[in-house]
């Protein structure tokens, strides 16, 4: 008989020991209010997106995202797309965590898109009460964005990332393609 230890309990469980795939989840919640976004939901999205912070990161997201990035949108009838392709968490000593969500975002204005930009958004986490966006009370305390090409971001010593990568199928069609124009090329 294999026993299966019982899945944690929102509200009742201690920082280090919810999942890592809960505080990533939160992050990619997060994400896909304020990195897709049309000008006629984006506030819907970023208001929404705004429960998930803190106080103490109120202020960093409000200058970025509900400032300057909102009223763009707005004004300049911009829309946006990110496409995510890696995923970081450090998982700090205290229990605490980042995620770092590193992507593709392409603007796009009156139907013309813009050069696409790689972009980097960390969350750092802690556990506060559990609400409406997070029944484990995972919540944003610090918050930043980076424009350009993704490096490495600081990793506390003695504490190994945790990389996902994207599990994007290629079809055997595209595979054969890829493989006759190789072939072609080198004749």
């Amino acid at each position: 008989m294999v026993k299966v230890s019982e899945p944690p309990i929102p509200g009742e469980v201690q920082q280090d020991k919810i999942p890592d795939k809960e505080y990533v989840n939160t992050a990619q919640n997060i994400i896909n209010l304020i990195g897709t976004y049309q000008p006629t939901t984006a506030r819907d999205q970023f208001e929404t997106a705004r429960d998930y912070f803190l106080d103490s990161a109120v202020a960093s997201f409000d200058e970025t995202q509900m400032g300057s990035e909102l009223v763009t949108a707005e004004e300049s009838d911009i829309s946006q797309r990110l496409d995510v392709y890696s995923t970081r968490i450090v998982r700090e000593t205290k229990g605490n965590a980042q995620v770092c969500l590193s992507g593709v975002r392409q603007k796009i204005v009156d139907r013309n898109p813009l050069p696409q930009q790689d972009v980097t958004y960390c969350f750092s986490f802690v556990v506060d009460e559990p609400f409406e966006g997070s029944s484990f009370g995972i919540a944003v305390n610090a918050f930043t964005q980076k424009l350009g090409p993704v490096e490495r971001l600081p990793i506390p010593r003695k504490v190994a990332p945790k990389f996902e990568k994207s599990k994007k199928k290629v079809s055997k069609r595209a595979l054969r393609k890829r493989a006759s124009s190789k072939s072609k090329g080198s004749k």
